[in-house]
């Protein structure tokens, strides 16, 4: 029985130990790298303001004036391209030119010679033209509902009492705005949707076989993935599209119905795109509402309505990069662009991304769209190409980066560990800043951009500096070590965390010093012996004790 306290003593020992320095190391990061960053952007900030004002591209006045053959291949290039069942192309200009367009917005459209054709706002012209189906999934932003997000509500966070609920409205004579009638909310621990009525009492649940009275009647979909709610035009309550890794359903609360559209894995889906399936065009008498799911074998699975009715084609493997599909006038259109840009790969270079843009933006571009049409046995028929100019734009290049900030910033990161370039392989680095230009999913893709961010530049000055903080926690540490292997440990703890590993070991090692009576060395007070020669702490000299003896009343 002793031994075995023993040894669970020494175990708990052991543990608390370890559990101390993992705290003390995480805390003194976070306060590294707060202190850095604050650095760095006061002296940042100050340092652009001594500058003065810089623009982010070239100054325009070395801008060399446009002929008329490229003004042309400007509008041509900026114009919104747009073809009809019949293979006729438009291009639409927009007159305002605003980042957000809106349907009064005044648009001129001309014919592929830059002929005009008609002029007014966007909805009322006379040509109806192709819709193209618009990505969704969980790189929709907030727009979206991804599984991150339902995560989060159950965390502590600058909100509390989140959750994720669909509301059942109705307007009734009188009232300006609609009453909810009742309200359904998504338990995440169960994977259902627990429905209560006005007066907070329960009416059901809604799971991946239907709606019923029980959890396990209703059944539990499968882990979330993506979801998106919208208003439809005919209705007063949202309708809800719901991807679990077994399929995509799509949820009427108010009708208490449910569908599933595509009982696809989701490990098998490539993306998942739609026409007018949540906003309706202005054109929908030619554009039929259409969830379409590319799989990674280059099938296409498409979900029709008015008519309700499924299809799934074949994509051609030999069309050149990621065709947008449409259907329209009973028909299934395909539409690529090219030549594909071969983009710097991700991790390079900020000198090599700019010395490739300059030398893509100086000279013209050749371009081509394509329209095809697609059979049902998978063949493809070419409706109609366009062919045009993207000219060169030597002036819109981003000027170079201040020489002297870029080595401010190498200078700061010097002291993060360097064991964070270690935790980088380059098909990881590459695949997360791949995923870092679109949307941000996972927690992790997160973390590992904070990571990439303090990643050390100058690779000399940080394994000088990790050097130095390990010489200095060896010489701290020489009269104070317990043990060879603990001075060990903590000369290669603070090599591998720099800065970070030596403010954690100057926390959890720093004791006083004496010098020993023997051997006249330092040693630490918290041994017993002296590490030299062995020889006891001394004790204090005794003294004289006082009695104090209270005399009876």
């Amino acid at each position: 029985m002793e031994q075995a306290d023993i040894i669970t003593s020494k175990a708990t020992k052991h543990i608390s130990g370890a559990a101390r320095v993992a705290m003390v190391t995480v805390c003194m990061a976070l306060l590294l790298v707060l202190a850095a960053a604050t650095v760095w952007e006061a002296f940042r900030t100050t340092y652009l303001r001594g500058q003065g004002h810089r623009n982010d591209v070239a100054p325009t006045a070395s801008q060399p004036a446009l002929s008329e053959a490229e003004q042309s291949q400007r509008k041509i290039y900026r114009a919104a391209k747009q073809f009809m069942p019949d293979g006729t192309i438009h291009l639409l200009e927009h007159v305002d030119n605003k980042p957000t367009r809106t349907p009064s917005e005044q648009v001129k459209i001309y014919d592929r010679e830059l002929n005009l054709l008609w002029e007014g706002k966007e909805p009322e012209a006379p040509y109806s033209y192709i819709s193209w189906c618009r990505q969704m999934g969980q790189h929709m932003g907030s727009q979206s509902l991804s599984a991150r997000r339902v995560r989060q509500m159950g965390t502590v966070g600058s909100q509390f009492s989140r959750w994720l609920e669909m509301p059942v409205v109705q307007y009734r004579p009188g009232l300006y705005r609609p009453i909810q009638v009742e309200g359904w909310r998504y338990e995440r621990n169960e994977r259902v949707f627990a429905g209560l009525n006005a007066e907070a009492q329960p009416i059901g649940y809604c799971g991946a076989n239907g709606f019923a009275d029980s959890v396990q009647k209703a059944g539990r979909f499968a882990p979330l993935l993506w979801g998106q709610a919208w208003q439809p035009l005919e209705g007063d309550s949202p309708l809800l599209l719901w991807q679990s890794e077994a399929g995509i359903y799509e949820i009427d609360f108010q009708a208490r119905r449910i569908e599933m559209l595509l009982a696809l894995p989701s490990d098998e889906i490539q993306y998942i795109c739609d026409t007018n399936w949540i906003r309706p065009s202005h054109s929908p008498n030619l554009n039929r509402a259409m969830l379409c799911a590319v799989t990674k074998d280059d099938l296409v699975h498409m979900v029709l309505q008015s008519p309700d009715r499924k299809l799934t084609l074949q994509l051609p493997r030999d069309l050149p990069g990621q065709p947008r599909i449409a259907f329209a006038n009973g028909a299934v259109f395909l539409q690529n662009y090219g030549p594909r840009i071969q983009y710097p790969k991700p991790g390079t270079s900020q000198a090599e991304c700019t010395r490739w843009r300059k030398a893509y933006n100086s000279k013209p571009q050749d371009r081509w769209i394509k329209l095809h049409r697609l059979a049902d046995d998978g063949s493809i028929e070419l409706v109609s190409s366009f062919h045009y100019v993207r000219p060169a734009r030597p002036y819109n290049v981003p000027q170079e980066p201040d020489a002297f900030l870029a080595a401010a910033e190498g200078w700061v990161k010097s002291i993060s560990p360097p064991l964070v370039r270690l935790m980088w392989p380059k098909h990881f680095r590459a695949k997360v800043l791949h995923n870092a230009r679109g949307r941000i999913t996972t927690n992790w893709e997160q973390f590992s951009l904070v990571l990439w961010e303090i990643t050390p530049t100058n690779g000399a000055l940080n394994l000088a500096i990790c050097s130095l903080a390990a010489l200095v926690a060896g010489w701290h540490g020489w009269a104070r070590r317990t043990s060879w292997a603990s001075w060990a440990f903590w000369i290669l703890f603070v090599a591998a965390l720099n800065i970070t590993g030596l403010l954690t070991y100057l926390a959890l090692n720093h004791r006083p010093v004496v010098r020993c009576e023997t051997c006249g060395r330092k040693r630490s007070l918290a041994t017993a012996a002296c590490r030299a020669c062995k020889a006891p702490l001394p004790r204090p000299k005794p003294k004289d004790t006082d009695l104090l003896i209270r005399q009876p009343s």
